[in-house]
């Protein structure tokens, strides 16, 4: 199930969009330039996070679907045990180093922060000046999400169609609960964001159905799904949120809501089961297949170095060849050792 064709590609262009939007934001890239106007969607941290989510659901449901077709039942053991081994160790590496960085006067983070970070606690313990743990957020959500769907998967099979739109449903519920308070209510919570990890597990689960029905409807789908997700990028930049129904519109359909993430699960499918163009090409060239075997280590290490500060690990453009050198290590020293292990729990 890790040889999906054109998955890679689309977490290259995940991690590149996360990793744009850290620059932008800390003025490493000058905003108001011409292309970050242009390409503006490519410089929304939150969407490409989005389609981290979405990619995620539908690789772990398959991967869930895939065990239970080969051997007519699902070990909740070995996947806690793999999903310890591909996610823990390079984390807690990193935090070793933030720690090691701390201990020599370079960066500050504070005790809570460790606490949450080193817990998967990060969206419920808050801490609003920490930085270089911030990112952690959406990995606590997805080990929450994960402590429960493959239980619910399993468990409950004769509901797993269902669990998935009653998690989306729970967050409309939350989203518009919200509005009172828009847009200072905090929403990077499980919440609000396991809906576009649940649209993923959708989409697995009837992946099937949907490539038979959109086999002669391609073009449509990706016309569809690419001028959802531009409208939905235009009307966040243009729409006043003042009003109720920019508020409603807003929570439930900007490039970080549930309908983008429809949309994106839609863009995956093209992207994997539809034709072999140009773009399916491009997602599976060697350079964006590289990215995205890196795309969990330039995740976790990025914070590091889109950070705008004096040192020179922070000045552009030392800062992307030190980020690239610092997945590389995590992935081939910390990350690959244990990737070998992890396989030894893959029936």
């Amino acid at each position: 199930m890790n040889k999906i064709s054109s998955l890679n590609g689309l977490r290259a262009i995940s991690i590149i969009i996360v990793i744009l939007y850290h620059l932008k934001q800390h003025g490493i890239i000058d905003q108001s330039a011409y292309l970050v106007q242009i390409f503006d969607l490519f410089f929304r941290g939150a969407f490409g996070v989005n389609v981290f989510f979405v990619i995620s659901g539908f690789l772990i449901t398959s991967l869930l679907i895939n065990e239970e077709y080969k051997t007519n039942a699902i070990s909740l053991k070995n996947f806690y045990i793999r999903r310890t081994l591909r996610i823990f160790p390079a984390f807690y590496f990193l935090l070793l180093v933030y720690f090691i960085l701390q201990l020599l006067g370079y960066i500050y983070i504070s005790n809570m922060a460790y606490f949450s970070a080193i817990t998967y606690t990060k969206y419920i313990f808050k801490d609003g000046k920490d930085y270089f743990t911030g990112h952690a957020w959406s990995l606590s959500i997805e080990e929450h999400f994960y402590l429960l769907w493959p239980i619910m998967f399993k468990v409950f099979k004769k509901y797993r169609k269902t669990i998935p739109w009653l998690l989306i449903l729970l967050s409309v519920v939350y989203e518009i609960y919200r509005l009172k308070d828009f847009p200072n209510q905090y929403n990077l919570n499980i919440l609000a964001k396991s809906n576009t990890l649940a649209i993923g597990c959708l989409f697995a689960i009837h992946k099937d159905a949907i490539v038979n029905y959109l086999q002669s409807k391609w073009t449509y789908l990706i016309a569809i799904a690419t001028g959802t997700i531009l409208f939905l990028n235009y009307f966040e930049n243009h729409f006043p949120t003042n009003l109720f129904i920019g508020k409603l519109f807003y929570v439930l359909g900007g490039t970080d809501g549930i309908v983008s993430g429809f949309a994106i699960a839609c863009f995956i499918f093209y992207s994997i089961y539809g034709p072999k163009n140009w773009w399916h090409w491009l997602l599976n060239t060697k350079l964006l297949n590289y990215i995205g075997l890196l795309s969990y280590s330039l995740y976790l290490w990025q914070q590091l170095f889109t950070y705008k500060s004096d040192m020179f690990i922070n000045k552009a453009p030392f800062n992307i060849l030190f980020l690239l050198l610092a997945a590389l290590f995590s992935y081939y020293i910390i990350e690959k050792p244990f990737l070998k292990l992890k396989d030894r729990f893959i029936h």
